[in-house]
């Protein structure tokens, strides 16, 4: 990468580079014995901040917020069926952001490259395999790319340069946006009090929504 400023880049690319130009180069073959570079990474990501959600002591305060529906399933520790299952906490709430986005999944990025070449003929090829695993299910995002640069002299004032890449990319977002539906996972999350289990059940199934008609645990897991 080169920053061009001033009457160099004004005389190369005209008036609009006067503020200055980002010249960005690829890599290419030097003459000399082959060399090898082999890069391997790996990593996780995970959910940095959480909207949070709102715990009710009583059943008064949760039917006012959310209607007299909501009493049925507001209850006592000792008669709730969800008291004792992983995620509950005091005050009848579940960490339902957890419940979606709570995955940690390894992700990678893998790079191989060749380059070298005679004085007449120079050459550099690469490839790259990157996996960035979604910390919702079944998302994420996907690349491979493949790349060649040729450079041929030909004659003394004359010279050749061939510039090729594939690049394949996969990106899966999910039903992050918003949306009129009650479908996308965050407009279901804040419609959905936090005293109403979400997530897997006995037997991998998944309860239904009383409040919105959907589960954004299911529907992240495409079932």
């Amino acid at each position: 990468m080169e920053i061009l400023r001033g009457a160099s880049a004004s005389a190369i690319y005209g008036q609009k580079a006067s503020n200055g130009v980002v010249v960005i180069k690829t890599k290419r073959g030097q003459s000399g014995a082959p060399q090898f570079s082999v890069t391997q990474r790996f990593g996780t990501f995970e959910l940095s901040n959480k909207m949070g959600s709102s715990i009710f002591a009583d059943s008064t305060s949760a039917v006012g917020a959310f209607g007299p529906s909501a009493a049925k399933y507001f209850r006592n520790n000792a008669t709730n069926p969800y008291f004792g299952r992983p995620g509950y906490q005091p005050g009848q709430a579940f960490d339902l952001e957890n419940e979606l986005a709570g995955r940690k999944p390894l992700s990678y990025e893998s790079a191989v490259s060749i380059s070298g070449g005679t004085d007449n003929t120079q050459y550099f090829a690469s490839a790259t395999s990157k996996n960035d695993a979604g910390i919702i299910e079944n998302t994420g995002f996907q690349r491979q790319a493949i790349r060649l640069n040729l450079d041929q002299r030909l004659g003394s004032s004359l010279h050749a340069s061939l510039n090729t890449s594939f690049t394949r990319t996969l990106a899966q977002r999910g039903l992050t946006n918003n949306d009129n539906t009650g479908t996308s996972f965050y407009v279901v999350l804040s419609a959905t009090p936090s005293f109403v289990d979400l997530g897997r059940q006995p037997g991998d199934t998944f309860a239904r929504n009383p409040f919105v008609p959907s589960n954004p645990v299911q529907t992240a897991r495409g079932s």
